[in-house]
């Protein structure tokens, strides 16, 4: 992988490629999806399901298999919009035939340019009415956040018929530098079964089923623990999803915590096979991770889809911002002696900061210390 991310890197110095440019490969993102295939059976990227009652879609392949009692649901892998919004990792991503999560405005009308179809675009996110009620269509998949959100939302859902969901907010979603604030994001469980009261009264039946755990989820073991409270809101309100969508995602490598900690630290394996793993798979991580599906999603009944949001992971290796420095004599004056010390590069913003670095000190020949090469901040 550094050799690829070298060979791009100096190919464009060597075109007279003129900085800044964006560079994105689809490659590496494609590697990682084939990864977390051992978290089990990706869905059919034909159509997704349609959702509860209703039977005019043609089943996938994986929905077309018998379901046993301990049969797993396949996954769906939705892209997170906010984790990288940029216009050719969206077409590379829908010609592959996969979906796309949403939590702005912007994000919606940014995937709707690219081609995006409404049931594609998952709607995440708090405060959605203050802006959906602007671009709402019929058919949209959304997420409700809160009693307010719903409130103010449901004639628009109910009148435009609209597949909906509930975030549920989980014991396991705080202020990761701060534990002891929990986030104000989600219905908690006595609202959430008020809020299904609701969407049944207005005639409209709740899919999905949303946490959302943050980026960088430090072991399978938080997965298993939201996923044991999703499954006992669920039997006790005697309500049971379509789909379980479990937002936030896992830790890519080369990224640290303010003391200096790699995120990815628990899902390292002891198997050196996975040492240059780009998600750094483990024992106690992804192979413990897809334990934890196979021992809960079977109890989720009727369960058709188990849906993942990974961002970071998905493109730690994907894509990178280079740039030359500025123009201006002022600036070229200013920042004489620093092209001296760090040469030709002088800001490298990117998740492969420390590879495109190194291949673009090598293409440059002068660059000794590139910016960005230390653990990045959460």
């Amino acid at each position: 992988m550094l050799a690829f991310c070298h060979r791009l890197v100096r190919d464009a110095f060597a075109t007279g490629t003129p900085t800044p440019f964006y560079l994105f490969s689809a490659e590496p993102i494609a590697e990682a999806l084939e990864e977390l295939r051992v978290l089990g059976p990706e869905a059919g990227r034909a159509a997704l399901p349609r959702g509860l009652g209703d039977n005019s879609s043609t089943p996938t392949s994986e929905e077309q298999k018998p379901r046993g009692s301990a049969a797993l649901p396949p996954i769906r892998h939705w892209l997170s919009c906010k984790t990288q919004p940029v216009a050719t990792l969206f077409r590379w991503w829908r010609k592959q035939g996969r979906p796309i999560e949403v939590v702005s405005e912007f994000e919606h009308l940014a995937a709707r340019q690219e081609g995006f179809a409404t049931e594609d675009i998952l709607i995440n996110g708090p405060a959605k009415h203050r802006w959906l009620p602007r671009v709402a269509v019929e058919g949209m998949r959304v997420n409700f956040d809160s009693p307010g959100e719903l409130k103010a939302l449901l004639p628009l859902a109910k009148k435009l018929r609209w597949r909906v969901g509930l975030r549920l907010r989980t014991s396991l979603e705080h202020d990761p530098e701060n534990p002891e604030f929990p986030t104000q994001f989600g219905f908690e469980p006595s609202e959430a079964v008020a809020a299904l009261r609701k969407l049944k009264r207005a005639g409209l039946a709740a899919e999905t089923l949303h946490f959302h755990l943050r980026t960088n989820v430090a072991s399978a073991a938080i997965y298993e623990q939201a996923i044991r409270e999703a499954h006992a809101f669920c039997t006790a309100a005697n309500w049971w999803p379509a789909f379980l969508d479990c937002g936030g995602g896992l830790p890519p490598r080369h990224t640290f915590s303010r003391d200096g900690k790699p995120f990815a630290a628990g899902w390292r394996s002891s198997d050196s096979q996975f040492d240059q793993s780009l998600l750094t798979s483990a024992a106690t991580g992804l192979e413990g991770l897809a334990a934890v599906f196979r021992r809960w999603l079977p109890r989720f009944a009727g369960l058709r889809e188990l849906w993942l949001e990974n961002g970071r992971v998905l493109r730690p290796v994907g894509d990178t911002f280079l740039a030359r420095p500025g123009g201006g004599a002022v600036a070229r004056e200013r920042e004489a002696h620093t092209r001296e010390r760090r040469g030709a590069v002088r800001r490298l913003v990117g998740p492969v900061a420390r590879t495109a670095a190194g291949a673009a000190a090598r293409a440059t020949s002068s660059c000794r210390r590139p910016c960005g090469t230390g653990p990045a901040a959460p």
